[in-house]
This record gives structure tokens, sequence and C-alpha cells, in this order.
């Protein structure tokens, strides 16, 4: 079984050289997985500059100057899983830098986040949905618009497309109701809970409906 697990995460790092764009089917628990696998793999290597006790490798180290000094470092296996490694360490720190927006209300982790992953379209929800609370309804617009562009291009479902936006609302929480933009924040929540509704059927979207309605007529500034 580790043996098969070893060789799957190994099929999914050296799939990122081509998922790099969207990598839509992997979270960032997934991402950190096949990170943590490939490091393990680099170390077996002599390809990652410390030890598991976190010693330096000096024989690493000359493998990985070689490398930096000439682009390769002669055996093709570990060129291409450096190679995927590289845009996979790009999509962690990208990760962290989208989850400390997300948590602190950051847009500047969150524009860093999507200079270095400007195809994600979660990222870009993420931030239309912080810009529309913060007034800045140019950005929120710029920034809606894209994820939608990217969401048609890619082909990628609707329905994780309007989760991800309910989520990206929820995360707002109560303050919501003292927001200057309320009243459009209130109608995004109801498009997409409707949108759900037409996409999957399930009525269980739609039993907030009444409330969200209520507060957007009644309730906003």
């Amino acid at each position: 079984m580790r043996r098969y697990l070893r060789w799957l995460c190994l099929g999914l790092l050296m799939a990122l050289i081509g998922l790099q764009p969207g990598c839509d089917g992997l979270t960032p628990s997934d991402r950190a997985l096949v990170r943590s696998f490939a490091e393990d793999w680099m170390r077996s290597r002599n390809m990652h500059p410390t030890n598991e006790d976190g010693s330096p490798n000096l024989v690493a180290a000359l493998n990985i100057g070689r490398r930096a000094i000439t682009g390769r470092s002669g055996n093709a296996e570990v060129d291409a899983v450096l190679d995927a490694y590289e845009v996979l360490s790009n999509l962690h720190e990208a990760d962290k830098l989208m989850e400390q927006g997300r948590r602190d209300g950051d847009p500047d982790a969150m524009d860093q986040a999507i200079a270095r992953r400007p195809e994600d379209w979660t990222y870009r929800t993420s931030r239309a949905t912080l810009a529309l609370a913060s007034g800045d309804v140019e950005s929120w617009q710029a920034q809606q618009d894209k994820a939608e562009e990217i969401v048609v291009e890619r082909n990628i479902d609707p329905v994780w497309y309007h989760e991800q936006s309910l989520r990206d609302y929820d995360r707002l929480g109560a303050d919501v109701l003292t927001n200057p933009q309320c009243k459009l924040i209130l109608e995004r929540v109801i498009y997409h809970r409707l949108q759900l509704v037409n996409l999957t059927g399930d009525t269980a979207y739609a039993m907030p409906l009444e409330g969200l309605i209520d507060a957007r007529d009644m309730q906003c500034p």
C-alpha cells in the first residue's frame, strides 16, 4: 500500500507540470501531501538541501548548485520531478498567501497570491468578495468577471463556482448588515443560491432565501 501511494503521489507530482495553470482537482492539503512526498523523494536522490533531521546535505548542495548553473541535474527523471516541485512550491506559497488574505481580510496578501497564480478562479472570487465588502465595486467587478471567464474557458463545474462564491460571502459574517454594500452583497448571495437550486435541484439551497430577501429589503442601510 505504501509503495502504491508513493507511485500515486509521484504521478500527481509529474502531472502538475501540465496542471499548473489550475490544479482544480487538488486542494491545498492534497498539494501539501504531494509536496511532502517530493521532498522525501528528492532526499533519496541527494537533491534536497537538508537531511530528514534538518542537517545540511552537502552532496545535495553540490548537485543543486550544478542544476542552478546549468539548468539541469544530468538525470532526466530528477529534472522532471524538480521542475514539478518548483511548480508545487509556488502553489504552496500562493495558497499560504490566499489563506492569510481570507483569514485577515488582507487585500495585499490576496493580490500577491493572484500574482503567483493568476488563473486560479477561487482566488479571484475571494478577492472579488473582499473588494465588494471594502466598497471597491470596480475591483469587485473586474475580479468577478475574470473568475467567471476562467470558469467558462476551463469548463469548470459551475456548482463548484457558486459554492465557492457562497463560502466567500459567508466569511463576511453578520457585519454584512452594516456594510454600505449590504444590498449588493445579499443580492449576490441570493443569486448564487438560486443558481445552485437550478443546477442541482437541491431545495436546501433555497431555504435561507426568504430571510435573505427580507434582510436585503428591510435591514440593509
